[in-house]
């Protein structure tokens, strides 16, 4: 609730609502009461506004990790958390998204691999490799269109160099009739010469720079176990990504929390991974229950998520956290393969 009449005291959250000054702080005789009411905007902040409040509040301070930058910008650009999350869940779309991080280079004479650049170690799809992945030309193209308005896929030409050979991938915002070679700066009307394979240039995609980057760091499990979570709650549901929390004056972080919501008003924390284990070792296992203990404390928070993409935890696992949290009035969660896949 804003209102510049009402100061930082003159409104709390009361047992039934929010409760404020009413008329006014100061009620001055002879004024009309409309001029004495307060008529307050309500407003919703983010997630991320709140746990920076409630950071402060505790002594420290927290800040989107590079990590979730990535991850923020991926879900904006196909929409929303649960339209990413469906995409992911969806296993030819899922192996397409993950073969873009193939750094094998296709065999000679293998045409349906995609195409992978020695000059940015970068892998590019054509309409052949894609339907290969994805089973029929129908669901190619239209995935193709899709991912192409959504900014998720860039359309361009992979050309070669007639002077140095240097081959790369070109978006069409940076062609006209010619192409500038990326190495050796020479201006060439491209042709037949100039494509990859025999025949005309045909399209190559490449998967925008911060999807790729955020699939990189493992952006997935994070995201299907929000979703997750978002299907549980049962009437509100705020998120954020991945956040470092700092030391109040400190420089480096002291935890980065992959799980950062507030599910039907309970702030909640978490851990996600690809295996099985939180950690390497017991030591360092002990060490990052012992940060989201010391967090969980000091935010107040309400849940601790531990979410894996393997069918569950190990006992070894589940059992150092449940210990490490037995003595606090704090609901655990332990989230695997079936629910973030289902």
């Amino acid at each position: 609730i804003r209102d510049s009449r009402l100061g930082s005291l003159g409104v709390r959250a009361g047992r039934n609502g929010v409760a404020y000054y009413c008329p006014n702080a100061m009620v001055v005789r002879g004024l009309d009461v409309d001029q004495l009411l307060v008529k307050p905007s309500i407003y919703l902040p983010e997630a991320l506004d709140i746990f920076q409040s409630v950071a402060r509040a505790s002594g420290y301070r927290c800040t989107p990790s590079q990590k979730g930058v990535f991850a923020q910008e991926a879900t904006r650009k196909f929409g929303d958390l649960s339209a990413l999350a469906q995409f992911l869940r969806n296993s030819s779309r899922s192996k397409l998204l993950d073969k873009f991080l193939d750094t094998k280079s296709p065999a000679e004479g293998e045409h349906d691999e995609g195409a992978l650049l020695a000059s940015d170690r970068r892998r590019y799809f054509d309409l052949a490799s894609i339907r290969k992945i994805l089973g029929t030309n129908e669901d190619a193209l239209s995935l193709i269109d899709e991912l192409v308005v959504k900014g998720v896929f860039h359309r361009g030409f992979i050309f070669k160099c007639r002077l140095c050979r240097n081959t790369d991938w070109f978006s069409v915002g940076e062609i006209s009739s010619q192409f500038k070679c990326k190495r050796c700066g020479l201006d060439q009307t491209y042709a037949r010469v100039h494509s990859l394979r025999d025949g005309e240039p045909s399209w190559f995609y490449k998967l925008d720079e911060l999807v790729f980057r955020a699939h990189q760091n493992g952006f997935a499990v994070p995201i299907l176990a929000l979703d997750y979570l978002r299907k549980q709650s049962k009437e509100t549901f705020l998120f954020t990504p991945e956040l470092d929390v700092f030391p109040e004056n400190g420089t480096d972080p002291f935890i980065e929390m992959d799980i950062c919501c507030i599910s039907d008003g309970v702030l909640t924390i978490g851990e996600a991974k690809k295996s099985n284990k939180l950690d390497r070792n017991p030591a360092e296992v002990t060490r990052t229950l012992g940060k989201y203990r010391s967090v969980g404390e000091k935010f107040g928070v309400g849940q601790v998520v531990f979410a894996t993409a393997e069918n569950s935890w190990s006992e070894e696992t589940i059992n150092r956290i449940r210990n490490a949290f037995s003595d606090r009035p704090v609901l655990i969660t332990l989230i695997g393969h079936e629910q973030l896949f289902s």
